[in-house]
């Protein structure tokens, strides 16, 4: 195992016209002995950079990469008992399946009894026990991708840096593949940091999940506080399926009443507004982007329900299996509402909107930063 620290990192690329293109920003990140951080974010926040400055092969532009409190700076990457998996998940061509799944235990000392024992059992769980034998060039990419997950597990190192590990893998596979990981790495108690433009895979692997957009940390923290306390606006669109609705407008005070009012209006009145935020009294004024997860909302028959809010009207259904997505109207505002099991509801109907105001987060609406966030931060 081994504490990862990048200190007020950024990383500079050159440009084709000179000058610097910043890949990273200021980052600052801890990460435990033994520890998973899911990096999420997407293309072109930073998130292969940040593992290529673990790894050595690029050098910090600003600050600097520590291992258990040693800089690093001037350390080869191969000496840094770091195993650096990339998306194309190369292995070597000249040697069989079953050599490339043993040179890291062969480079640990391990006896040819157990290293044969581990690699057809490392085979099996991966699906490649019948290809053992068989050369790189002789598999699909898929199996190609699994063979290198294997090495990557059994190659030993203190650090596994995974960059997009499971990328292009059917649902069934990529479900196997998540446990796999997950056990190899409680097994050998390797620190990882585990690359994925994936939110809701990086929710499910992750012990911490650190959010990353246009080179800069936003926010990190486990998954059920990322999620439920995004301290950003991004944060709370990228993570989860399907996305957070937002809904622009201003809180208002009516007496002692604190409401949200949309921007959107249906004649004279606005499309949606909601009572009882007393979380926002402090906002009261201000521009205001209104936050609410799909599954913290509920429809109703305006007849049957008098606490349903105003009336939408259904444009579409979306089966998921598990349940259905229905997607509201009302003028020009959209939302979304996620409810389990199938609906008797059809499109075109009307209906009207339940919401607890307790489940709503508002984000300023200039600097999408949170109101009211409290000790929320983007370090660690």
């Amino acid at each position: 195992m081994a504490r990862i620290h990048l200190s007020g990192v950024g990383l500079d690329y050159r440009g084709t016209r000179g000058g610097g293109v910043p890949a990273l920003v200021s980052v600052e990140l801890r990460v435990r002995a033994g520890e998973l951080v899911a990096v999420v974010g997407p293309s072109g926040s930073g998130k292969s950079s940040l593992l290529r400055l673990v790894a050595g092969l690029e050098k910090p532009s600003r600050g600097g990469v520590f291992m258990d409190g040693r800089p690093v700076g001037e350390i080869p990457p191969s000496k840094r008992e770091v195993f650096w998996l990339a998306q194309d998940g190369l292995l070597y061509p000249g040697l069989s399946v079953f050599k490339n799944l043993a040179l890291g235990l062969e480079r640990q000392g391990f006896a040819a009894r157990a290293i044969s024992q581990r690699v057809h059992a490392l085979g099996e769980r991966l699906g490649v026990a019948g290809r053992l034998e068989f050369l790189p060039e002789q598999l699909s990419r898929g199996e190609r991708q699994r063979v290198a997950l294997g090495r990557a597990l059994l190659s030993g190192a203190r650090v596994l840096l995974l960059d997009e590990p499971l990328t292009g893998l059917d649902p069934e596979l990529r479900f196997q593949l998540k446990e796999e990981i997950l056990s190899v790495r409680d097994e050998t108690d390797a620190t990882v940091l585990y690359v994925t433009h994936d939110a809701q895979e990086g929710l499910s692997m992750g012990d911490r999940v650190a959010v990353l957009d246009q080179g800069h940390l936003i926010q990190i923290g486990t998954p059920e506080e990322i999620y439920r306390s995004p301290g950003h606006r991004f944060v709370a669109g990228f993570l989860g399926y399907p996305p957070m609705n937002f809904v622009e407008g201003r809180i208002v005070r009516e007496g002692e009443a604190v409401s949200f009012c949309s921007d959107h209006e249906t004649g004279s009145k606005p499309a949606f507004k909601l009572e009882g935020l007393r979380q926002l009294g402090e906002a009261v004024g201000r521009r205001t982007i209104l936050g609410i997860r799909p599954e913290h909302i509920s429809v109703a028959s305006m007849a049957a329900d008098s606490s349903a809010g105003e009336e939408f009207s259904i444009r579409r259904i979306e089966c998921t299996g598990a349940g259905s997505l229905i997607h509201l109207e009302r003028g020009t505002l959209r939302l979304v509402v996620q409810e389990s099991g199938a609906t008797p509801l059809l499109p075109g109907s009307s209906v009207g909107l339940v919401v607890n105001p307790g489940n709503c987060i508002g984000f300023d609406g200039e600097t999408f930063e949170r109101l009211g966030k409290g000790d929320l931060d983007g370090t660690a």
